[in-house]
């Protein structure tokens, strides 16, 4: 049966099933048909990005099981080549990278570490629109690489001024932007040729406010604090938003952010910020309210949504689950659990779900139907 849903949906796995809940707090989805092994690394116009059990990746639309498998993990641009072979009853692989590094992967061990994707996207839904287009954000040095429907290889965007990117969108189906450092926007078109064209007149370098300054160095410093940035572009609109969300490395039962670590105390999303790019002034401008509108962020394509279109958002707030990659997958006690809903209101965080874990495997992702009414 070819399920419809037309809000968000919370993708969440609790022992081992995997379920897609609804705003309301309502599971929709019977339990999604993929292999616990396999890893998503986004979602994007209602479809799903994983990697397989051996990291090869593919799509996957939740509704009706389609799958449209991508070009394999050894034509990623930082790859040399992949070897495999039979360990002790599984597969252990052996991946030579572009830096001369050489890296072995145990039967037992999870195998998305192979591309270290932070962010994948795609331009448009697949069921909809044959000339698609996969991007992604891989490597350490978090270069862009994509492919076309149909392509047999990754290709890298190397006409880019960043030397590493945060994030990545694509609102219209037309035009990739990607969040560089400083506050960077770059923009291509994806329509005018089989090679993204760089638009120069879209490109711009803000400046920042004083805020953002201050909260980099002095409110929520690095031995404490970790950052993530989200660039959420509205087609409809024109307006261009960069969200700041600031994740405590080590916090205590109380909420306080300790600078020693602890094998005990978790990671916690502790404060966001958001600002709007004024085109006029070439600079990022603070916002304190949303108005109308709702965020959803973390490993998925960033979106807005208006709020006045679905009964069960609300207003002013940011939707978050996790995607603080580095420290996910770091310890048995904790990973995956940091998600809620901040309201930029008030500035505080409420669990969107009644889930008393703080190991969620694999972690969730928030899914926006195609048919969701979206300002992005």
């Amino acid at each position: 049966m070819d399920f419809q849903a037309t809000s968000p949906l919370l993708m969440v796995s609790v022992e081992e099933e995997t379920w897609f809940v609804s705003l309301n707090g309502e599971k929709t989805v019977p339990k999604l048909k993929n292999s616990q092994k396999d890893m998503c690394i986004g979602s994007s116009h209602g479809w799903l990005i994983l990697l397989d059990e051996s990291s090869e990746p593919y799509l996957l639309n939740p509704f009706n099981q389609s799958r449209i498998q991508l070009p394999k993990k050894f034509t990623f641009p930082h790859i040399n080549r992949v070897t495999s072979e039979c360990w002790r009853g599984g597969e252990c692989i052996w991946v030579s990278y572009t830096s001369g590094f050489t890296r072995r992967f145990g039967p037992t061990e999870y195998k998305w570490p192979v591309l270290s994707i932070k962010k994948a996207i795609l331009s448009a839904n697949p069921s909809t629109h044959e000339d698609f287009v996969v991007a992604v954000i891989y490597g350490n040095e978090s270069r862009i690489a994509y492919c076309r429907n149909g392509d047999d290889e990754w290709r890298e965007i190397q006409d880019g001024d960043s030397y590493a990117y945060f994030d990545i969108a694509c609102p219209d189906g037309d035009l990739l932007y990607a969040l560089g450092k400083n506050g960077t926007v770059e923009v291509w078109d994806l329509t005018a040729s089989s090679i993204p064209l760089k638009k120069k007149d879209r490109t711009t370098q803000p400046s920042c406010p004083k805020r953002f300054i201050d909260a980099m160095i002095i409110n929520y410093p690095g031995r404490l604090y970790a950052r993530k940035f989200y660039l959420v572009p509205c087609a409809k609109s024109g307006q261009i938003f960069l969200v700041v969300r600031y994740v405590g490395k080590f916090v205590t039962s109380d909420g306080i952010v300790v600078s020693h670590p602890s094998m005990v105390w978790p990671y916690k999303t502790i404060d966001f910020h958001v600002y709007r790019l004024d085109t006029t002034t070439s600079a990022w401008k603070t916002v304190k309210s949303l108005d109308n509108l709702a965020l959803f962020l973390g490993g998925n394509h960033s979106v807005s949504m208006l709020v006045s279109d679905h009964s069960d958002l609300k207003a002013d707030a940011i939707y978050f689950t996790d995607n603080y990659w580095a420290r996910m997958y770091g310890h048995y006690l904790y990973g995956a659990h940091d998600m809620g809903v901040f309201s930029l209101e008030d500035e505080t965080i409420h669990q969107f779900l009644n889930i008393d874990l703080q190991k969620i495997k694999p972690p969730s992702f928030w899914l926006v139907p195609e048919s969701s009414k979206l300002v992005t």
